[in-house]
């Protein structure tokens, strides 16, 4: 297929957000700052400024939760705070390198579906951009590591991951047309900032939520994390019957973006993924 103008700004605005908010969680990972409860005030920032934004049309009213779609998608939000606990549990068994991989590499889940349930239609082209993307995502996202053990709750993680992009691609699906995408993007957030808080209350990091450092980088991840919903919902839009692409070209520019990102800051990168580059490069010219 030929992407449109309006496609390619769909995915550059996508892709380069959800970039920014790899850069933000390193930057919080340096400055020591506990993470769930990061996290839990992201999500209570996009509730918020989400609700601000769109005050013409509250989110928040009796007949709004009476609108068809309102529980489908914050019950969304509750698989976004769950996959995230996931990660952390299947960073700390596994590694980082494995709990990334479990990650990126569930695309395969919102593109099936989007092929044999959705009945989407590309090109034998495509089927092979399709192929080199995600080994381009593996190749790139994996480093090995010593002392790294396979743990179980790596599938969960590739599953929930999955589930999340699949479930945001089953609501746009379901053509709940009284909702705009910011109105989307503040309800999937209201789920999972209810599940953030009601689990940071049975562990230690309820004390960490009140700390101000906390607070300050969890409202700025927040921020662009609002947006960052907000421009896939959109981009579902534009591509219409074309998400198989969109999800596989918008997470292998992220990953690309992020290999280039780590590439400007001086880190290192085996042969392995300067092969995953080249074939993410690839694959981008075979889907665009």
């Amino acid at each position: 297929m030929s992407l449109h103008s309006d496609q390619w700004a769909a995915l550059v605005f996508s892709a380069g957000l959800s970039t920014f908010i790899f850069l933000i969680f390193k930057w919080i990972s340096k400055r020591n700052v506990n993470l769930a409860s990061a996290i839990v005030w992201n999500y209570i920032t996009c509730v918020w400024l989400g609700s601000l934004l769109s005050y013409k049309t509250p989110v928040f009213t009796l007949s709004s939760i009476q609108t068809p779609g309102f529980l489908p998608i914050v019950s969304l939000g509750v698989l976004f705070m769950g996959t995230f606990l996931l990660m952390g549990r299947a960073t700390a068994k596994s590694g980082a390198a494995l709990s990334a991989v479990a990650s990126k590499m569930s695309v395969t889940i919102p593109v099936l579906f989007a092929l044999f349930v959705f009945l989407e239609q590309i090109k034998p082209i495509g089927y092979a951009g399709v192929i080199l993307a995600i080994l381009a995502v593996f190749l790139i996202s994996y480093q090995p590591q010593s002392k790294t053990v396979f743990d179980r709750s790596l599938l969960w993680v590739f599953l929930g991951s999955g589930l999340v992009d699949t479930g945001m691609n089953l609501v746009k699906h379901a053509e709940y047309g009284s909702w705009s995408n910011l109105q989307f993007a503040v309800l999937t957030f209201t789920g999972a900032a209810i599940t953030g808080i009601t689990y940071t209350y049975f562990t230690k990091a309820f004390k960490a939520l009140w700390k101000l450092e906390s607070f300050i980088w969890g409202s700025f991840l927040g921020v662009i994390n609002l947006f960052s919903i907000f421009a896939i919902y959109n981009a579902l839009d534009v591509f219409e019957s074309k998400t198989a692409v969109f999800f596989t070209l918008n997470n292998v520019t992220v990953v690309l973006m992020t290999f280039l990102l780590g590439l400007i800051l001086g880190e290192r990168f085996s042969k392995r993924s300067m092969l995953g580059l080249l074939l993410a490069i690839l694959a981008i010219l075979l889907l665009s």
